[in-house]
């Protein structure tokens, strides 16, 4: 070619240029040593008498020639480098304002529009980025790991090989994230039904894979500089995108899960059905008044069924012992199914659930899934209204509670078919067929309330699948307690009254903890238990004195309620005030004095402690207790020599809401670095008021002089 051409004469050009020259110097040098010779007057010698000093000078300009070459070769490296390096700069620039287009497309709407904007950004910044990794390798990954020395932006100049090996992979996972997503956003999928959008799911696995093998690969390579300073502008990014990892990652694992959970990779799923009632509050969420089983397979629900707990017991067998409080407390000296929520695990209870139903059940299930009657009410605002037969008006999130609570009570006269849980399979069926059908149900809406409901744990999960029992650990929505390496706090109301009083009674926390002397930390809870029930009649547990009015479903009593306290282990019961009660309020008739229970669970990291405790219609108890915390709740920072305390307070299923303070009262001579933002200062005191409606973790973060 051309080009070729001018490559070679020039070179040819530059090869006679460079020997005239030094034929030039040999001349000079000849002429110099000739005309020396005549002004000392020494005859020149002849060739052998000279050859020493003719090597000496033909090794003189062979190093002069050698100097030559190397400040050719370095000017043209110089310049090459300036050409390179500015060529590198402007494809920087490029990258980044793909970058910024990206991120004000996300903290955007959430729309079609926008996805495919970000879409079509997506595949831009990664051939800009591909073209700038091919402008700058080789070289910046053999020059780049010698300039980490360089203020500010040496680390992003030594690792500027692998940040974009990690931004292409990251960006691929994103783009085949979108794929793989894409259909289920668009404008007619929101009347889908469950049945097409698992199909939609199915279809999707390939892409699916693509993105997690792409965030997988994303993961190793951000591993190789995690812990590494950045500058600022490069820090930030990983600020904000770190925390976003694990959770894309979830996602992932959620939807190639999916599948086999809806029945369509691995044939059909059968599931139980926990329906709770927290108006008799027990450790998981309430009293278990029925339990349901249905099949799904490709999306489809199929085969609910329903059977009230008590109907479940065939006291031809042999049923284990009950915890030694449901004997004492209840007159129930052996474990049944309507019980077996007694264990505040949920994990625990799952397992004495399977047991129990198997006693008249030859099928095992795939999963346990336990739902309350505010997971109803959470439902049926997604979805809407539901039509039941005979029922004039339909239900609605605002009035479905108050319609069970008096569909459990007789009319008057009680006809011969009367079942007093009809209602249950009712609204389950009514729910599972608006559900079916798709029509008018906002999933996104649906998925936003699901989540929701996990969080506030009026839903529970637990699944056979090894992947999804990893993924509700990791988010706390399987029940399971988990006090973690700080202070932890859990108040567990186990309602022994054979009543409904928990639709009156509420709670109010204050936690006290004292940290004015740090090898020493100290902290102490009192909860406030008030019933607000619309009586004057006397505590009569089981039997006559009871509210005739009432029977059917009774709500206005005493409340009996065996209480328990989750700390961290290591801690250490300094004292407490517990209550007594009187014999004729128990259905034993023996008098329970106040004492706290020592209990062991088997939960792994707490301590457990329990007191039976009775509050009559319109009074409140207050029950105190004073703890020595183990000295793990305070951290050090080996880096900052900072100290933090740390504390996690695990909402009981089936309580919408506990108000909540918490006092911490810091040493005199620190300083508070980091702390909640709902935290008010007042002086050395932290005060932090919450409502409890989920899971509460607290950080306070201090310094010392």
């Amino acid at each position: 070619s051309t080009i070729s051409d001018w490559h070679v004469n020039g070179i040819e050009q530059l090869a006679s240029i460079l020997e005239a020259r030094e034929n030039h110097l040999k001349h000079n040098s000849n002429v110099l040593i000739e005309q020396s010779s005549e002004i000392v007057g020494v005859q020149p010698e002849d060739n052998n008498q000279n050859s020493d000093t003719k090597n000496s000078s033909n090794h003189f300009w062979s190093w002069r020639w050698v100097g030559v070459v190397l400040a050719a070769m370095a000017l043209i490296g110089f310049i090459w480098g300036g050409v390179w390096g500015w060529q590198v700069y402007q494809q920087v620039l490029v990258v980044r304002d793909d970058l910024v287009q990206l991120q004000s497309l996300s903290a955007g709407s959430i729309t079609i529009e926008n996805l495919r904007k970000a879409d079509a950004r997506l595949i831009l910044f990664r051939q800009d980025l591909e073209t700038l990794r091919i402008q700058s390798s080789p070289g910046l990954r053999v020059i780049g790991p010698f300039l980490s020395w360089y203020p500010i932006y040496g680390q992003d100049i030594s690792h500027a090989a692998d940040l974009m090996e990690f931004a292409d992979q990251l960006s691929g996972s994103l783009l085949a994230g979108y794929q793989a997503g894409a259909p289920f956003l668009e404008p007619g999928v929101i009347k889908y039904n469950p049945q097409l959008l698992t199909k939609l799911l199915v279809a999707a696995q390939p892409d699916i894979q693509q993105s997690k093998q792409q965030l997988e690969a994303a993961l190793s390579t951000r591993s190789r500089f995690r812990g590494t300073i950045f500058s600022p502008k490069i820090q930030a990014v990983f600020d904000r995108i770190d925390p976003l990892l694990p959770q894309l990652e979830n996602g992932l694992t959620l939807a190639t899960v999916l599948p086999s959970l809806l029945g369509a990779s691995e044939g059909p799923k059968t599931y139980m059905l926990l329906v709770q009632n927290e108006d008799e509050l027990r450790p998981t969420g309430g009293f278990i008044t029925s339990v349901g089983s249905f099949v799904i397979k490709n999306g489809n629900m199929f085969g609910l069924e329903f059977q009230e707990a008590g109907d479940l017991e065939d006291w031809s067998l042999p049923y284990p012992n009950a915890p030694w409080q449901l004997a004492q407390y209840m007159n129930s000296p052996v474990l049944v199914l309507r019980d077996s929520n007694w264990f505040t695990d949920y994990p625990t209870a799952v397992n004495w659930i399977e047991y129990l139903y198997a006693y008249n059940h030859k099928n095992t299930v795939d999963g346990v899934i336990a739902i309350n009657q505010q997971a109803l009410v959470e439902l049926l605002q997604a979805i809407g209204p539901v039509k039941l037969d005979g029922v004039e008006t339909p239900i609605t999130s605002v009035d479905v509670i108050q319609y069970m609570r008096a569909a459990k009570v007789p009319p008057s006269p009680v006809p011969a078919n009367f079942y007093r849980k009809a209602f249950i399979s009712q609204i389950a069926e009514a729910v599972m067929q608006k559900i079916s059908t798709g029509n008018g149900i906002d999933w996104q809406k649906m998925s936003g309330m699901f989540i929701n409901s996990l969080k506030e744990h009026n839903i529970l999960l637990q699944f056979d699948d090894p992947q999804m029992t990893n993924l509700l650990a990791g988010y706390g929505w399987d029940g399971a307690v988990r006090p973690g390496n700080a202070d932890f706090l859990m108040a567990v109301d186990t309602n022994v009254g054979f009543n409904k009083t928990n639709a009156v009674v509420d709670r109010k926390f204050n936690y006290d903890v004292d940290l004015t002397d740090l090898t020493k930390p100290t902290s102490t809870l009192v909860i406030f238990t008030s019933n607000h029930a619309n009586s004057t009649a006397s505590c009569v547990q089981w039997g006559e004195g009871q509210h005739p009015e009432e029977q059917a479903y009774p709500i206005n009593y005493c409340y009996w309620n065996y209480l328990r306290i989750y700390v961290p282990s290591g801690s250490k019961l300094e004292s407490a005030t517990p209550h007594q009660v009187p014999a004729d309020w128990m259905l034993l008739n023996e008098q329970i004095p106040a004492r706290i229970d020592s209990i062991d669970e088997g939960i792994t990291g707490v301590n457990g402690y329990g007191t039976m405790m009775v509050v009559p219609e319109g009074q409140t108890l207050d029950t105190s207790f004073k703890f020595t915390l183990p000295a793990n709740v305070i951290s050090i920072d080996s880096v900052s020599g900072t100290e933090t305390y740390s504390l996690k307070i695990q909402k009981q299923p089936g309580v919408i809401s506990t108000p909540t303070l918490i006092r911490i009262h810091l040493p005199t001579n620190v300083h508070v670095v980091n702390v909640n933002p709902k935290a008010q200062l007042d002086g050395q005191n932290i005060l932090i008021q919450d409502d409890l409606q989920d899971d509460l973790t607290i950080e306070v973060t201090f310094s010392k002089p």
